[in-house]
């Protein structure tokens, strides 16, 4: 306590947790539809998502999903081989 007032030295991190929670709900997400749609583009897929997720789209952008959702459909693809 300095002047009266009272100091925290540890960060409060709930925001932090809540985004990471909403991006990877909206990871998942991307990740399915890439996998069940195989002929939409990531692109199509990935704005139709935004309207479900718009907070996360902001914090994961296209450039990071796509690359998640090419290697999701490339390990699926792998699988059925």
């Amino acid at each position: 306590m300095e002047n009266g007032k009272i100091q925290s030295f540890t960060s409060h991190d709930h925001d932090k947790e809540i985004r990471n929670n909403t991006v990877e709900k909206f990871r998942n997400s991307l990740t399915k539809k890439a996998v069940e749609k195989p002929n939409k583009s990531f692109v199509d897929i990935y704005l139709e998502e935004t309207l479900n997720h718009s907070e996360a789209s902001i914090l994961y952008p296209f450039s990071q999903a796509e690359s998640t959702m090419r290697k999701a459909r490339a390990k699926c693809a792998k699988m059925n081989e």
